[in-house]
């Protein structure tokens, strides 16, 4: 377990767990170890995934890994890029830490160069998204191998959309019928009502037992009423 800032600490092999709360570094932290996998261990982007939970998460760390990239790829231009300047900010100062110590570690200059350079015009093609997206796409890349069917089914990362599409779809339905719409209208108002109730968590799982039919009961009824239909007269239809 590490805290974010321990970025240049950190074996590139293994399992690890950086934790902490929210604005401390965790991105930050992935930024460094993502540079450092390029230059020091020369991964290429594509080799490498970045997956996280939501789509705001991931669309802000393919900024900021992007960003990166750009820097480091500006800095190795310069006469000694791994030493530090007065003045710069958190994301050069780390930046000429990892070009620093991959220099120390005995990798050229001019490879460390081209990593840079290659990675950031890749960026493109790199994995950076959510866990949903990436399972997404292993399933689609290796489909006879893992049996999916050619034509990949939608995916729902919120189901509540799909939900709601179904409550709007029998509000439109049930709403054919006068008696039926003004029961909806005045029991929930609108689809959105419907849909917060109907859809809550809550009733997941839930399931409603209904009595089983007396059929014995319901034969006897049905029989006791076609005898009694078999007496009428005409005074009686009249």
């Amino acid at each position: 377990m590490t805290m974010p800032g321990d970025a240049m600490q950190l074996p590139l092999d293994g399992i690890r767990a950086v934790e902490a709360s929210a604005g401390t570094g965790k991105t930050f932290t992935i930024a460094t170890l993502y540079l450092r996998l390029i230059l020091e261990r020369s991964l290429k982007v594509d080799e490498i995934v970045v997956a996280t939970f939501t789509r705001a998460a991931a669309a802000e760390l393919s900024t900021r890994l992007r960003q990166r990239l750009v820097i480091a790829d500006t800095l190795l231009g310069e006469d000694q890029p791994g030493r530090s300047r007065i003045g710069e900010d958190g994301e050069h100062l780390e930046t000429r830490k990892v070009v620093a110590r991959a220099l120390a570690n005995g990798i050229a200059l001019d490879d460390l160069r081209m990593r840079a350079r290659e990675a950031r015009l890749a960026i493109d093609t790199a994995f950076i998204g959510t866990l949903h997206g990436f399972c997404h796409r292993a399933l689609a890349e290796f489909g006879f191998e893992t049996g999916q069917a050619l034509a990949q089914p939608e995916l729902l990362e919120d189901i509540r959309d799909l939900e709601g599409e179904i409550v709007r779809d029998f509000w439109r339905r049930g709403s054919a019928d006068v008696a039926t719409a003004a029961l909806l209208s005045q029991t929930w108002g609108s689809p959105k009502a419907l849909a917060k109730q109907a859809c809550d968590p809550r009733w997941r799982g839930r399931s409603i037992a209904l009595p089983e039919p007396d059929l014995a009961a319901t034969e006897t009824w049905f029989e006791a009423g076609v005898a009694r239909i078999r007496t009428w007269t005409s005074d009686d239809l009249a």
